[in-house]
């Protein structure tokens, strides 16, 4: 009976219907792959939504995280966020439609998804050399960031990053795994869950309300699982996700924002990434 039920149609139904509301497209590209393979010949193609035409609103780059594909990720935020802005939404390689074609490239790095997502605004209509917002989750913002770096203030004005720790090091990942018990080799385990236990370990971990995982029979966890691996690549590049990346940052001015349910900002409290981030500011609330 499990086999022939899923739930994953449906909520990508209306994941999309959330984004054609706010009047976005899908679209696809072809372009080079930034990290080469095959002599440099190599191709990736990039799919993302947008709306149709030039803009007429400042853009605005939405970067999802691990997990869920772009759509599910912004579904929320697509339709407030069109009012303001002319919205960008891509899959990163590996995630949903985007996806690299030689199996001798690379897996793409954090640097790579980000040398993509500047040849992608480069051939979105009316975006080239132009300014554009970004806002990146999760993986997202790690992505952010080096795009950031990567294109300059001439071509991303004000960045987002959002429950992305640019300070985290190994001895994160290493106390991330103690919260989580005993019995997993790595946080790659969890963070890309490959079984029902991790997928539930994840949504109590993860989330300050989480759906009642334990009552969620495994033949749908393994069905979003599917389509993880199944329709992307993404576990090719679950090691950048790992280890220290505390020395790599280079950002020369913060607002941490952190609120009293945040999973993060409970499990390590704000001030360590204060810190270790010069000229920040920290806006806190109450929830």
């Amino acid at each position: 009976m499990g086999a022939g039920l899923s739930l994953v149609p449906l909520i990508d139904y209306f994941a999309r219907r959330e984004f054609l509301a706010a009047g976005l497209r899908p679209h696809s590209v072809t372009l080079p792959y930034p990290d080469g393979g095959d002599g440099g010949s190599s191709t990736c193609t990039v799919h993302y939504w947008a709306p149709a035409g030039e803009p007429r609103l400042p853009p605005l780059l939405l970067i999802h995280g691990f997990g869920p594909r772009a759509t599910w990720q912004w579904r929320c935020q697509v339709g407030p966020l069109s009012r303001q802005f002319h919205v960008i939404v891509p899959d990163l390689l590996g995630f949903g439609g985007s996806s690299w074609d030689s199996p001798s490239a690379p897996p793409p790095s954090e640097a790579t998804q980000a040398a993509a997502l500047v040849a992608l605004l480069d051939s979105v209509e009316g975006l080239k050399g132009k300014r554009v917002a970004v806002a990146g989750t999760s993986y997202g913002g790690f992505v952010a960031y080096w795009l950031a770096r990567a294109a300059g203030p001439r071509r991303v004005g004000p960045v987002v990053i959002a429950s992305s720790d640019l300070l985290k090091t190994a001895a994160d990942d290493r106390a991330f795994l103690k919260r989580a018990g005993e019995g997993w080799r790595g946080a790659h385990e969890l963070l890309l869950p490959a079984e029902p236990a991790a997928m539930r370990r994840l949504m109590e971990m993860a989330v300050y309300r989480p759906p009642p995982a334990m009552m969620t029979p495994d033949f749908v966890l393994r069905d979003f699982i599917q389509v993880q691996t199944v329709h992307g690549q993404q576990g090719a590049a679950h090691p950048s996700f790992q280890g220290d990346h505390s020395r790599h940052r280079q950002v020369p001015s913060h607002t941490i924002v952190s609120g009293s349910v945040d999973c993060v900002g409970r499990a390590r409290p704000v001030v360590p990434t204060r810190q270790g981030l010069r000229n920040s500011e920290v806006i806190g609330w109450e929830s």
